[in-house]
């Protein structure tokens, strides 16, 4: 398996033009039949997690038959019941800098045992987290050969649902509604009077010690430059 774990990394820019380092998403291009194992294992993978409900309701990436739709769906429809009523919403985006780029893998393999995984299993997925390497490919020229010392290559079939299975006790003693689709992440909460203006705010802020504390914990790094909070809400004031 030492060849199925050679990548070539190819940078792709999140926006049309773009000449700044951070706006490219390093993609992995892996042997094809890599992926056709990781298929495999995916498959099996998926369907623990889903049968033993271990992946939290509010994470709508990389599952069957959900999807980006189903969660903008989700939040827009709690947000217009709310608006019906006359309840007023505080919507807080998160963004995570290089999130898949930061998963530990020992942290990841602990996180796979406490997910009910064992055996050959186990061991066929810490080979295939354990001694990546990895390249980058631009315009045809080639980097030299570099170790992979954390994270889940995207543009893989097996990576975003490790990533999603790593996050996915981000949701403990979150106070707030929560919504996810792998690493873009919502908090949103509902203010019935105006009253509650003040504790919501508190529980919002007391969610985001708690998310921020995770992050300590489990090696993430929240953007606050790219999070942004707002309020919906038929209130003048």
């Amino acid at each position: 398996m030492v060849h199925w774990r050679l990548a070539n990394v190819t940078p792709i820019p999140k926006a049309s033009s773009s000449s700044f380092i951070f706006d490219y998403r390093p993609i992995s291009l892996t042997p094809i039949l890599s992926k056709l194992f990781e298929r495999l294992l995916a498959k099996r993978l998926s369907h623990l997690l889903e049968s033993s409900k271990f992946l939290p309701a509010g994470q709508f990436g990389f599952r069957k038959n959900l999807g980006t739709n189903h969660a903008l769906l989700f939040l827009t429809q709690k947000i217009q019941s709310a608006l019906d009523l006359s309840i007023e919403s505080r919507v807080v985006s998160l963004d995570f800098s290089a999130a898949f780029d930061r998963v530990s893998h020992s942290a990841l393999i602990s996180k796979l045992r406490t997910a009910g995984l064992a055996g050959s299993f186990l061991n066929i997925s810490t080979q295939f987290l354990t001694n990546r390497m990895q390249r980058v490919s631009v315009e045809g020229n080639f980097s030299d050969f570099l170790m992979v010392r954390s994270g889940v290559p995207q543009g893989s079939v097996l990576g975003p649902l490790l990533f999603i299975l790593y996050t996915s006790d981000m949701w403990h003693n979150i106070e707030s509604n929560m919504i996810a689709y792998a690493d873009d992440t919502t908090l949103f909460a509902h203010i019935d009077h105006a009253d509650s203006r003040a504790l919501v705010a508190n529980q919002l802020n007391a969610d985001l010690g708690t998310i921020s504390d995770w992050c300590s914990m489990w090696g993430m790094l929240l953007n606050p430059n790219k999070s942004h909070s707002l309020i919906v809400s038929r209130a003048r004031n």
